[in-house]
């Protein structure tokens, strides 16, 4: 590939790289961010994923494009500038894709991501992945709490029926 005949122009590159990264963020994040200027994103910082994205995805569905420009050397950069606040946002979806994806591809991209974000800070992600665990789990004693309430209200109204 031949080198561009002159000075590339900065305010060019920057709105690549700016298109590189809010196609990855976008479908990663959701349209909430996709078209979003930095100073906005500063003053209200992303804490869910949303549905919608360059290709109409519902809540925490990631395309396989998406997934393969996370592989960019710029953009592993710039997440590993700021993994503190991508990590907790990005890795429960991811950890979901990689265990409920029909899409063998979408499925070992998300394992390579995964794998990448591992290198770049183990002791992070098995931090977040804790967390998430915990959350589960907590889900899962609500859910029951929940069940065994509604058992107890079918009992006690049996009850006061046979009266």
């Amino acid at each position: 590939m031949q080198e561009p005949p002159g000075p590339i122009d900065e305010k060019l590159l920057d709105q690549i790289s700016g298109s590189l990264i809010g196609l990855a963020l976008g479908d990663a994040l959701g349209a909430h961010v996709e078209f979003r200027p930095h100073e906005y994103l500063f003053a209200n910082p992303v804490k869910d994923l949303e549905g919608g994205g360059t290709w109409g995805l519902n809540k925490g569905q990631v395309a396989e494009r998406s997934l393969a420009i996370w592989s960019n050397e710029y953009i592993v950069q710039l997440v590993e500038e700021n993994l503190e606040e991508i990590l907790p946002i990005l890795l429960p979806p991811l950890c979901r894709i990689s265990k409920t994806h029909w899409n063998t591809n979408i499925v070992t991209l998300t394992y390579n991501l995964l794998r990448n974000l591992m290198e770049i800070n183990k002791q992070l992600c098995d931090k977040v992945l804790n967390t998430l665990r915990d959350d589960e789990k907590k889900l899962i004693i609500k859910e029951q709490d929940r069940i065994n309430s509604w058992q107890q209200l079918e009992q006690i109204s049996l009850e006061k029926q046979k009266r």
